[in-house]
């Protein structure tokens, strides 16, 4: 007999930062329950986290398919927002790659050194992290 966790434990290991070490878990749950959006919302979430952005894009491509071919429905508002952010940050990613690139060809160098692309990680941490703080 095998044991499935309740969805409560696995969102306090994914608040906790576990998600690398429920990644597996996530992904047989999902498997075994392919429509289930909340399970699948968590493994969206614990591959961002991971580093597997494209993996957790290709999960909501996945859920939304299975949904609109199984049960004849769109995902929810939870998992849409999720791959919304997704996608979102990766753009973000993209866009600083881009830059970083158009610099070393316009300045001679040609090339992105390790220097560089870690600037280029702080920057994307500072965007998807910044969260501006609203006036009172």
């Amino acid at each position: 007999m095998y044991y499935s966790p309740p969805p409560w434990c696995i969102e306090l290991d994914l608040e906790a930062g576990d998600h690398a070490a429920i990644l597996h878990e996530l992904e047989s749950l999902a498997q075994a329950h392919p429509v289930n959006e909340r399970l699948r919302a968590h493994l969206m979430l614990a591959l961002y986290r991971s580093g597997r952005e494209a993996e957790a894009l290709a999960v909501y491509s996945d859920v939304r398919r299975r949904l609109n071919e199984e049960v004849g429905v769109d995902p929810g508002p939870e998992l849409t927002r999720l791959q919304q952010r997704t996608a979102g940050r990766i753009g973000s990613l993209t866009r600083l790659i881009r830059q970083a690139a158009i610099t070393a060809i316009s300045d001679g160098t040609e090339r992105i050194t390790k220097t560089t692309l870690d600037t280029i990680r702080l920057d994307h941490l500072a965007e998807t992290h910044h969260r501006p703080r609203r006036g009172r």
